[in-house]
């Protein structure tokens, strides 16, 4: 499968999902895009950080991954008003 060009496993220090032995049985490469709704998706991290689920993030990831999002909302929730 392949990764973002511009933000692979090794980026994300996730390298067990290349570092394995197992052969796929598709030559071709191909990718998987999994979509969920924002909202559900900014309430949960929203809980999770209130659990402390968040402390051991770094900070640049907990921005990109957490915050970006949430603002995303907000800022679809404006232009629908």
């Amino acid at each position: 499968m392949q990764f973002h060009p511009d933000y692979g496993p090794e980026d994300a220090e996730l390298e067990f999902l290349t570092d394995n032995t197992w052969e796929s049985e598709i030559d071709e490469p191909y990718c998987m895009i999994f979509m969920q709704d924002l909202e559900p998706l900014v309430q949960a991290s929203d809980r999770l950080k209130q659990l402390g689920y968040y402390s051991a993030y770094p900070e640049d990831e907990y921005e990109a991954l957490v915050v970006d999002r949430k603002e995303r909302l907000k800022k679809l929730r404006e232009s629908h008003d």
